[in-house]
This record gives structure tokens, C-alpha cells and sequence, in this order.
């Protein structure tokens, strides 16, 4: 299963990551801070899951979904806040 995280705080995604690795050995996780990153690595790879970052520094919530669709995503969207 491939899983694209979208976080701009590094020690949360870093964390995540790392306890993703412990619990499920095979999944392979992609990480990024930004939505402009996440829409080409989507570009470049089909992705079964994405764990997304509500409010970016460079997108907000509903316009980071739709960047991602637009870009061929087609992946389930995992919204992840603070809030």
C-alpha cells in the first residue's frame, strides 16, 4: 500500500511515519510539507491512501483536495487538524 502524508509540521510527519513503519512493515510512506510537492508526486505515482494537513502555509483545507483531484488523484483522503 502506498500512503502519501501532507504536513508542513516535520516532527509530526516524521512521527508518523515512523509509527506507520512499526505497525504495518509493508506500507511504503511518502512525505512533504507542501501542496505544490504533493501534486507532483501524485503526478508521478498512483497512491491508495492520503494523510492530509487541514490547514497548509501554502493551501488550505478544500482547495488542497481539489488540487489533488485535479491532478489525478484518486486516492482516499484522510483529513488530519488540530482542531
Amino acid at each position: 500500500m502506498n500512503v502519501l502524508m501532507i504536513d508542513d509540521h516535520v516532527m509530526f510527519l516524521q512521527g508518523m511515519k515512523n509509527l506507520l513503519s512499526v505497525l504495518v512493515p509493508e506500507l511504503r510512506v511518502e512525505t512533504t510539507g507542501e501542496m505544490t510537492n504533493a501534486a507532483q508526486l501524485v503526478a508521478l505515482a498512483e497512491f491508495d491512501l492520503v494523510l492530509l494537513d487541514w490547514h497548509l502555509a501554502d493551501c488550505d483545507g478544500e482547495e488542497s483536495i481539489r488540487r489533488l483531484r485535479d491532478v489525478g488523484c484518486m486516492a482516499r483522503i484522510v483529513v488530519l487538524s488540530g482542531e
